[in-house]
């Protein structure tokens, strides 16, 4: 019989290790989550989770990965035929412009080198040629977890803003969020995506939409069908602690744990110590290179990541290099 010793210290893209801290918080009973004091620790999570994604919108939450954020985006803002643009950085983007074209939405999807971050000039042109107005939204990955790739979501809501296209502005922030500088309202998006099981510091299994209001006008109109992950009906109780169906309280329980550690730290320095960090990995894999090692494969820094960067080859089939600390990630990934 195999024993089994010590701390299991998972070393993966995602989920994260799940501190200690979060763990203890969410080994307790279940409460009634539709009595006050599961309200009280939800609207607690939410104007933490607000914080985080630097925005006085409105967010909306899910039982499932990020990859069901992905779908409520589409099924709430689109009708069929819809066009949309998706900024091409990697794996990811592509796999949601997948799951649009499965909803019967047309998908164009902007080139790009996976090595690179996409040229807001590019987008702004590409936004310019369409007169007419048939690109409905606008879809980016803001740290590509396949490539490493940063995208710098600020100056591509400028190139929309230059183009003056009225186009929605979507961005996953899966891998980013709580773990690199982010900010919704300033940077004019419309629509976040984000899950649980990265910066957040959670299991995977709750994912987040953050809608603007003219997300939610754009709702109202939209016709792809939707229950489950439909935003009027979270809205319709005039509170975000409202839950569609049976509502996860342990997750609750760990958020709320996650979201005290984010703050107790403060997120300028959280984002400080994963850039020192990033840097330090990403000098030493330079050096590696020069004898005969791996090179990071996101070639124009600053646009790659401080939480996720790829090795362009790997050095024996499977094997990777990675480096986890206080239960965030860093790692070159041999896709």
């Amino acid at each position: 019989m195999a024993v089994s010793r010590g701390y299991h210290f998972y070393q993966n893209p995602g989920p994260t290790n799940i501190p200690d801290r979060v763990l203890r918080a969410m080994d307790r009973g279940a409460i009634d989550f539709t009595a006050a004091q599961f309200k009280a620790i939800a609207e607690e999570c939410f104007a933490g989770l607000k914080r985080v994604f630097k925005t006085d919108q409105t967010i909306l939450s899910y039982t499932a990965s990020g990859h069901g954020a992905w779908e409520a985006a589409l099924v709430n803002l689109f009708s069929p035929g819809d066009k949309v643009l998706v900024v091409e950085s990697g794996y990811f983007s592509l796999n949601w412009g997948m799951r649009a074209e499965a909803f019967g939405l047309e998908v164009e999807t902007l080139p790009n080198d996976w090595r690179s971050a996409v040229s807001a000039a590019k987008l702004e042109s590409r936004l310019r040629e369409d007169r007419e107005h048939a690109l409905k939204a606008v879809l980016v990955v803001h740290n590509e977890t396949s490539t490493g790739v940063l995208n710098d979501i600020a100056a591509l809501r400028r190139a929309i803003d230059a183009a003056k296209h009225p186009a929605l502005f979507l961005v996953d922030v899966i891998s980013s969020l709580g773990s690199m500088d982010f900010r919704m309202d300033e940077w004019g998006v419309d629509v976040v995506v984000a899950g649980s099981q990265k910066g957040l510091m959670l299991p995977t299994g709750m994912a987040f939409t953050a809608v603007s209001t003219r997300a939610i006008a754009a709702c109202a109109e939209a016709k792809l069908p939707r229950v489950y992950w439909d935003w009027r009906r979270l809205l319709g109780e005039a509170s975000q602690a409202y839950w569609n169906g049976t509502a996860p309280v342990h997750f609750f329980y760990g958020l709320q744990e996650a979201l005290r550690m984010i703050e107790e730290e403060g997120l300028d320095n959280i984002f400080a110590r994963h850039h020192r960090l990033a840097e330090a990995t990403r000098r030493a894999v330079r050096v590696w290179r020069q004898n005969d090692g791996p090179e990071l494969f996101a070639v124009d820094w600053p646009n790659s990541g401080d939480v996720e960067f790829s090795h362009h080859r790997s050095i024996n089939a499977g094997e990777r290099v990675e480096s986890r600390v206080a239960g965030w990630t860093f790692w070159p990934w041999a896709p």
